[in-house]
């Protein structure tokens, strides 16, 4: 370990964009690290924090995001990693903010969805006239279901916690 003793707790993050649907644990490094942590029998929490656009988030708060109501989720969160067990089957939570969190800001327990991202790829030419191509990844705006992550942050406006198992076989 990078510490002297064994962590109690491991929480990843924030990511600044929120790691939502079936995409998200297998290419999110912020719930990679939580999914080490689970790995070596650390309970282990994802957060990332859906911005509406990176730019907006940085031009409209100095600090980038405004993270007061998040924490108070965050403490809660780790509270009950600390005092209680993960169901069986369950290694690792990931936790997702919707852009602004205070005291009603309600917590849902979710599945990812399996539809949220469309991919697009780009041809383009370097100077040197090289082909390479760019992968762009575009959002659903409508469709979603009812349960998932995505819905709970974009349609209720709620931070979502999805218990997740690392088994993928």
């Amino acid at each position: 370990y990078l510490l002297k003793e064994k962590p109690q707790v491991v929480l990843s993050g924030y990511n600044i964009g929120a790691n939502l649907s079936l995409m998200a644990p297998l290419s999110s490094g912020t719930i990679g690290a939580a999914i080490d942590a689970a790995l070596n029998g650390i309970p282990a929490a994802a957060l990332s924090f859906e911005v509406t656009s990176f730019q907006e988030a940085l031009r409209d708060r100095p600090s980038g995001i405004n993270y007061s109501g998040a924490r108070k989720a965050s403490r809660l969160i780790t509270q009950y990693l600390l005092q209680q067990s993960l169901p069986p089957g369950v290694q690792l939570l990931n936790v997702c903010f919707p852009p602004e969190v205070n005291e009603q800001t309600g917590l849902e327990i979710t599945s990812l969805a399996p539809n949220f991202f469309k991919k697009i790829v780009l041809r383009n030419e370097d100077p040197y006239g090289i082909p390479y191509y760019w992968i762009k990844v575009t959002r659903e705006k409508d469709g979603w279901q009812e349960g998932t992550d995505v819905y709970c942050l974009y349609q209720q406006g709620n931070i979502s916690i999805t218990p997740l198992a690392i088994d993928l076989s």
